[in-house]
């Protein structure tokens, strides 16, 4: 019982703030507008996507988040995740009346979640490394 407590703890944090910031995107409650989504990937959409410091932050919040509910054994789900709530942001805006969706946007979300991955990574490779030499110590004491 207590682990399936620490098991939906440690997903609350993700599923609270994913489902806030879905609902922000939807622009919920709010008027709507016809469905329109800007599939354009040209350089300046691009580079105009790649600017947006919000996704950035969002993102690497999201994958922070989603490393606490799947663990840092599992980082390809945390990414799954963050770029699946990205994707999410995308189709809720469609309709929204004070939001513009495009794929393009998807660009700086792939972009931190990736950064993410590359700074949990190293960072487990730390601490693999200094849990190693005391685990090592601990069998030549014993």
């Amino acid at each position: 019982m207590n682990s399936r407590i620490i098991q939906v703890a440690r997903w609350l944090p993700f599923l609270l703030v994913a489902g806030l910031s879905l609902w922000v995107a939807g622009g919920l409650p709010g008027t709507r507008k016809p469905f329109q989504l800007d599939l354009s990937l040209s350089a300046e959409s691009l580079m105009q996507s790649l600017s947006k410091v919000a996704h950035y932050k969002s993102s690497a919040l999201l994958f922070l988040l989603a490393t606490l509910a799947v663990g840092m054994r599992r980082l390809s789900l945390a990414f799954a995740l963050t770029i699946l709530v990205g994707l999410g942001w995308e189709l809720a805006e469609t309709t929204a009346a004070r939001h513009h969706a495009r794929a393009a946007d998807l660009a700086p979300d792939l972009a931190a979640a990736l950064a993410c991955v590359a700074v949990a990574l190293l960072v487990r490779i730390g601490l693999e490394r200094t849990r190693r030499p005391a685990a090592e110590a601990e069998r030549d004491a014993g």
